[in-house]
């Protein structure tokens, strides 16, 4: 029998070891693949990883240490997650972020090291250097570097480490603009990991395309689960894929994560290249916004493939249920798949109480792949869990024989292709508007991204501005994609008798405006002024 025979696979305890133990069995085996570098083979990526742990463990940093990684997609924020969560704690985030959001994560991470691209503009950088807190460049080959750097040379690599080491803290947005942190043990990333490559049968003859960027919650998971396999890991941009479909399909890829959103772009470019039709793949996942049954039907017509379905949480560290195995397994319409077998979930009222199948209530969830609670945030964690350790996902659903369909959301959060937004971070940007005297951020369906970003604003009486003008002065202080598509000037907000604003309302009464700017008046509604 071979080394790559699944008998012989050790159970390791970690990721980590997982790579350490393919690049002893199989050496030469390509584990990452780029569009832009050559091949990294296993003992390749355990060279890298290893050298990049010694560099940080020179530099004072251990077990305990956070490492804000504000790096774009690519080899290198591969090679730098994976040899972070090897050595300390990885924070990944997105290097796009403005000045007014980098410098209070920085703020409530508390990093001892940020790790930028090298000649790259990221405001992480600036944000750091005011903060005291050590910037260091990374090249494209994974090296690290900073000018008058003096760290002792070490040849002592830093010690594994164990299933209840934190390898990630992840940042996710609460209910307010103040991002919570979500700490991921090494035991979460594996059990989560181990789980899809059981489910999806994966083995070292596949080759995994993830274009999930690596500060999302899926992109170095995705990576560690086609690594803890034994198979090659595709690292690529959408933009990349979507401009090289010749190269992704002389990679040969047999499996591949898209967003809806992506799948749609791919589904109009494939209509007059064909190139699309001979990726060799044998099944397509999605996820983080609604895969709607006619998109599935679509992509399925256009590979000839089963298109599956997923539904999870940063707090769970990915999918709580998914559909796999289509062709011995059943799939139900409407439904995001079955619960993951290390994984329990329960339909609950408001009060905490357990509701029959086809009963709809909060969607909750408990197992070891689901986090214990949120870094120095007592309160946020207690509202987070019900007792007996159910993690509150605050999404509404139902079950039905083992099937979960997820119907809607309890929290005000906006689903934009993915990326979970706080309204209320935006409405403190737009009421800081010296003409804006109050604002409420909503969501609007929008067929590319499940859900676009959209406010209502009341001007002072002296007041005035338009949407465009509005729009471009948000783009400096918010990420591009919290930026309000549409901007809606109303003589007042809905609100309850508390005072809360409701913000379904406000979906309610533009959505029929689409998310496409108007040169005409506002629509007629109850809220257009």
């Amino acid at each position: 029998m071979s080394a790559t025979d699944a008998s012989l696979i050790p159970a390791p305890p970690t990721a980590p070891a997982a790579i350490a133990w393919w690049a002893a069995a199989t050496p030469d085996a390509p584990a990452l693949l780029g569009m832009r570098d050559n091949p990294v083979s296993y003992a390749e990526l355990q060279m890298r990883v290893e050298d990049f742990a010694l560099q940080l463990t020179a530099r004072g940093l251990g077990r305990t240490d956070r490492v804000v990684l504000a790096l774009p997609d690519g080899l290198a924020a591969v090679v730098a997650g994976l040899a972070t969560i090897r050595t300390a704690i990885a924070v990944p985030v997105n290097p796009a972020q403005p000045p007014a959001e980098a410098g209070p994560i920085l703020a409530t991470v508390t990093p001892r090291l940020v790790v930028v691209a090298r000649g790259a503009e990221t405001d992480y950088r600036e944000s750091a250097m005011r903060a005291n807190i050590p910037v260091i460049s990374l090249d494209p080959a994974g090296i690290l570097s900073r000018d008058g750097d003096s760290a002792p040379m070490l040849t002592s690599a830093p010690p594994l480490p164990t299933p209840d080491d934190i390898a990630m803290i992840l940042l996710t947005s609460g209910t307010t603009d103040v991002p919570r942190r979500v700490p991921v043990t090494h035991g979460n990333v594996l059990a989560t990991c181990s789980a899809r490559v059981r489910a999806r049968r994966l083995t070292p003859h596949d080759r995994g395309l993830s274009t999930a960027p690596p500060y999302f919650v899926l992109g170095l998971a995705r990576v560690i689960e086609s690594l803890i396999s034994g198979g090659s890991a595709i690292v690529a941009s959408a933009s990349e894929i979507v401009r090289q479909p010749e190269a992704i399909s002389a990679l040969a890829p047999t499996w591949t994560w898209l967003s809806p959103a992506l799948l749609e772009t791919l589904l109009e470019e494939a209509r007059t290249n064909p190139t699309y039709r001979s990726w060799p793949l044998r099944f397509v996942r999605s996820g983080g916004a609604q895969v709607t049954p006619d998109l599935i039907a679509r992509v399925q017509a256009l590979w000839g493939v089963p298109v599956l379905n997923g539904y999870g949480t940063t707090e769970t560290l990915g999918y709580i249920a998914a559909e796999e195995s289509p062709e011995t397994t059943p799939r139900k319409l409407g439904s995001v798949g079955l619960i993951r077998d290390e994984l329990q979930v329960a339909i609950r009222n408001l009060d905490g109480e357990p509701l029959p199948d086809g009963a709809d209530g909060e969607i909750t969830v408990r197992g070891h792949s689901v986090f214990t609670g949120y870094l120095d945030d007592a309160d946020a964690t207690a509202d987070a869990f019900f007792p007996g350790g159910w993690y509150r996902t605050g999404d509404l659903g139902y079950m039905e024989a083992g099937y979960l369909f997820v119907t809607g959301r309890l929290r005000e959060m906006i689903n934009r292709g993915g990326e979970k937004i706080s309204p209320a971070e935006i409405d403190g940007v737009l009421r800081a508007h010296p003409a804006v005297a109050d604002a409420a951020a909503f969501a609007l369906p929008d067929a590319r991204l499940g859900q676009e970003v959209a406010a209502a604003i009341v001007l002072h009486e002296q007041g005035s501005i338009d949407e465009r003008a509005l729009r471009g002065w948000a783009a400096g202080r918010l990420s591009p994609h919290k930026i309000p598509r549409r901007i809606w000037i109303v003589d007042e907000l809905p609100r309850t008798g508390s005072g809360k604003v409701q913000r379904g309302e406000l979906t309610r009464g533009f959505s029929s405006a689409g998310v496409e700017p108007e040169s005409g008046p506002a629509p007629s509604g109850e809220w257009a002024q």
